[in-house]
C-alpha cells in the first residue's frame, strides 16, 4: 500500500514538474492500477461534475494552487488507510503507524504555506520504503 501511495505521489511530483496543477479533489477512485500493479492517475479533465461546478476557485482567490493537490493527496492518504473519505468523522487515535498520521496532519495542515512540497512528501515516503517502516 505504502508504495502504491508512494508511486500516487511521483505521479503528482511529475505533473508538478512541468508547471501544472491538478486542481480537483482527486479520491481512490481515481487511481487504477495495471496488470504490472503500477499506478494509472485518471487526470479527470472530462468529469462532469468537475465542469459543472468550475473548479477555479480553490483557494479563494481565484487560483488553484499546488497546495491544493497536497491537501487532495493527504486526504487521499486517509481515505486508503481508514476506507472512508475525511469528511467522516476521524477517530481520535488512529491505529496507524505515527508517520502516516504525521504525513496526513502535514499534508492537510489548515494554513497552506505549512504544508510540505510533493517534493518533501516524496522524500518521507521514500526514507518510510528505505527505512522498512
Amino acid at each position: 500500500m505504502r508504495a502504491t501511495l508512494l508511486e500516487v505521489a511521483k505521479a503528482i511530483q511529475y505533473i508538478h514538474s512541468l508547471g501544472p496543477v491538478l486542481g480537483y479533489e482527486f479520491y481512490a477512485s481515481d487511481i487504477y492500477l495495471d496488470s504490472d500493479n503500477h499506478v494509472k492517475f485518471l487526470y479527470p479533465c472530462f468529469r462532469l461534475k468537475d465542469l459543472c461546478k468550475g473548479r477555479v476557485e480553490y483557494d479563494g482567490f481565484g487560483k488553484v494552487t499546488s497546495e491544493d493537490d497536497i491537501r487532495n493527496f493527504g486526504l487521499l492518504v486517509y481515505e486508503v488507510i481508514f476506507s472512508k473519505r475525511s469528511g467522516e468523522a476521524r477517530p481520535s487515535e488512529p491505529e496507524i503507524p505515527d508517520n502516516i498520521w504525521e504525513l496526513i496532519q502535514w499534508c492537510c495542515a489548515s494554513d497552506p504555506k505549512k504544508r510540505p512540497t510533493i517534493d518533501q512528501v516524496v522524500h518521507e515516503m521514500e526514507s518510510w520504503i528505505l527505512l522498512g517502516q
